[in-house]
């Protein structure tokens, strides 16, 4: 959402500053706050809709009404959580209180929304008191002077989330306890990604009739399954894969105890050990360049002509193996050469 302005909303009109009674500043505020209000009862009613289609998708609950009514307290809570991590922004949220009845004592205190609260209709917000300390209330939004004013915010209109940056890796954990009470809760992921380009293509998904905005997420949903699955079957090969050059490796070493001593930097007769870079970025500078591959192990062996010793034992081989923190000798290789 971009800060566009910053002045009081109630004392202009145009450019024009002008003095207006308090029922006429509550009626601005109100009609101002509407839009946001629109906008956030529209946005946790769609993270409703995913979460449910993604629990039903997942086969963790079946699709029939009475599940999901039983599950709407949980779902609506964690909707509300997504809606505060990616959408509820500062410019959005603070305000100050102005023009209270009754608590007139915070008039002119800073506050800051929670959510809106739909069966009451009213912000549930914190408010800073004088002491430094929050103080919880149920405020109308007439009696809430924005800290910032966000322009052209229209109905139906979506802003993106607040970081656009990290809009394809956003993924949150979202977990529904079993109202049956069983331990068991249920767990799905919600992409952020996945959201709003359903959010895009139907402006209110949780409205739309036939199944159709649900098909389409769904549709949405099995494309990342698929994909997990393939990545899954990949890394599976390369861990065989590596499995295999593992164990024949650990054969050909001594049984027991052992110590290897490796005298760097390396030298080879035929200068052939620029070839062990072949297909690495920094020989490929060399394409262009008068220098020879020939000259490429003399460079090598120059940039390292400070002699050391590495010496590897069987622990060091086992730290080659996924999920063992490598042996400093290793990394002192690699590092090296």
């Amino acid at each position: 959402m971009k800060l566009l302005f910053a002045l009081s909303l109630s004392y202009m009109l145009g450019n024009k500053k002008v003095h207006s009674s308090s029922h006429q500043r509550k009626l601005n505020r109100k009609h101002y706050w509407s839009h946001l209000i629109y906008f956030e009862v529209s946005m946790v009613a769609g993270l409703s809709w995913y979460i449910q289609t993604a629990l039903v998708h997942s086969k963790q609950i079946p699709s029939d009404q009475a599940n999901l009514e039983a599950l709407m307290p949980f779902v609506q809570n964690e909707s509300i959580r997504l809606f505060n991590i990616y959408y509820r922004t500062d410019e959005s949220s603070k305000f100050q209180v102005a023009d209270l009845v009754g608590e007139t004592k915070l008039n002119g205190l800073a506050g800051k929304i929670h959510l809106y609260n739909h069966r009451t209709q009213l912000y549930n917000v914190l408010i800073l008191s004088s002491l430094g300390n929050f103080l919880p209330r149920e405020l109308s939004s007439e009696v809430m002077e924005p800290h910032y004013l966000i322009n052209k915010v229209k109905k139906g209109s979506f802003f993106l989330s607040k970081d656009k940056t990290t809009l394809g890796t956003s993924i949150t954990e979202v977990t529904i306890p079993n109202p049956g009470g069983s331990q068991q809760i249920f767990v799905v992921k919600f992409h952020l990604k996945v959201f709003e380009l359903m959010m895009k293509k139907i402006v209110r998904p949780d409205n739309t009739s036939n199944g159709v905005s649900g098909n389409a997420l769904q549709e949405e949903l099995t494309k990342i399954v698929n994909e997990l699955q393939n990545e899954k079957k990949q890394s599976q090969v390369v861990q065989s894969e590596f499995d295999t050059v593992y164990n024949k490796l650990m054969l050909t070493l001594p049984s027991g105890s052992f110590q290897q001593l490796f005298k760097i930097p390396f030298s080879v007769t035929d200068k052939s050990l620029h070839t062990a870079g072949n297909d690495l970025r920094g020989f490929d500078l060399l394409e262009d360049s008068e220098v020879t591959c020939i000259d490429v192990d003399d460079l090598l062996y120059k940039a390292f002509s400070v002699e050391g010793h590495l010496l590897f034992s069987c622990d060091s081989y086992k730290s080659l193996k996924p999920g063992i923190e490598l042996e400093d000798n290793i990394v002192d290789l690699c590092l090296k050469w």
